[in-house]
């Protein structure tokens, strides 16, 4: 789990230079990373200094939000996430 995930979510709150020196690699590594955990819905949503998980993948929390949470989770470019533990898929 990422070090930025503190709060009860799927949310860190982590720049792209605090996650490079945090895990001892350059910035473009981490970009690049990141470019690809967004191509396949492991990041839902960004902002400056944030990412946000698929909540069915990564959680900080009781289980019985996150159950609740998956339900309503938006995603940033119009992708819904249905489903639920045992049969999480995403639409495309």
């Amino acid at each position: 789990m990422w070090l930025g995930l503190v709060q009860v979510g799927s949310r860190v709150y982590m720049t792209e230079d605090e996650i490079a020196k945090a895990y001892g690699c350059s910035r473009s590594h981490v970009v690049k990373h990141v470019a690809l955990m967004r191509d396949e819905y492991f990041i839902v949503n960004w902002g400056h200094g944030w990412y946000e998980f698929d909540a069915a993948l990564c959680w900080r929390g009781p289980l019985s939000v996150r159950r609740a949470y998956i339900q309503v989770q938006r995603i940033r470019d119009g992708v819904t996430i249905t489903g639920g533990l045992d049969h999480d898929h995403r639409g495309r």
